[in-house]
């Protein structure tokens, strides 16, 4: 019990120790081997394009951003038969700097919030569909009744699934001060990379939302990529900090799911 006092004492120490107006060197120095990561893949002559999937609440009711778990599966089902290769945050990365990829079909599967629901939803996908996604995790809701708990979040990552940087409070950084953005989004990275023993390379902007001044921040704070909720699929074109994404809505078909995939 003492070792796990000592021990979240310490990560809030580091929270209320970071200061709001200068970024650490160890941020700007993060470093993702693309050459061996895509040492196997193939070079392709136009620019790579791909979905990058939004969702957010797995479950039947809720607001309108979320999606019954029987729709979520279905969809994993149906790129495992298309042969989708799932790509980390790191292997994002990789396809937009080198424009190699793994194979014909990819996509990155993406999850907002860290609501609880998600647990279930994606502990097991990587067993049952050979598939892996990214949580965006808001820290400041870490614990919360409807969120991921500390333990659920060490379990996922185990799991194949990667948790990502949603900012501390999900604020809408647009409306926010370059120090108060930069404390929203180094804060949470900061946490992120102490808690699960990480370099976390990738962020979503809350509700989409970002100015002139946001990736600049993101990419100073040690990001390699940032999500937005611009629809469209993902390429090098969009600039790897304010990357499209497709949103999956609830209640769609199948038909209605491989257009969004292939065409945004």
């Amino acid at each position: 019990m003492k070792k796990i006092m000592a021990l979240i004492a310490a990560i809030l120490l580091s929270w209320n120790c970071l200061p709001t107006n200068t970024i650490s060197a160890s941020k700007t120095s993060s470093h993702v081997n693309t050459q061996h990561i895509s040492r196997h893949w193939k070079k392709s002559k136009d620019n790579i394009k791909f979905p990058i999937l939004m969702y957010h609440s797995i479950a039947p009711t809720g607001n309108s951003l979320n999606v019954p778990i029987e729709q979520f599966r279905e969809e994993l089902s149906y790129l495992k038969r298309k042969h989708f290769y799932f790509l980390t945050p790191e292997e994002a990365y990789t396809v937009l700097k080198t424009n190699k990829k793994p194979r014909k079909n990819i996509v990155w599967v993406t999850l907002d919030d860290g609501y609880k629901n998600n647990f279930d939803a994606l502990k097991n996908i990587h067993k049952n569909y050979k598939a892996k996604a990214t949580v965006f995790d808001i820290i400041n809701s870490q614990n919360a009744s409807s969120f991921l708990s500390y333990y659920q979040i060490k379990a996922l990552k185990e799991s194949h699934i990667a948790i990502q940087n949603h900012t501390f409070h999900h604020l809408e950084l647009n409306k926010l001060s370059n120090d108060k953005q930069i404390e929203e989004i180094d804060r949470a990275k900061n946490s992120l990379d102490i808690f699960l023993h990480q370099n976390t390379i990738s962020m979503a902007y809350p509700a989409g939302r970002y100015n002139q001044t946001t990736p600049l921040i993101a990419r100073d704070t040690g990001h390699k990529l940032a999500v937005t909720t611009n629809e469209g699929l993902a390429s090098r074109d969009n600039g790897l900090l304010t990357l499209n994404r497709v949103r999956v809505n609830k209640g769609i078909g199948l038909q209605e799911f491989e257009r969004i995939i292939n065409h945004g």
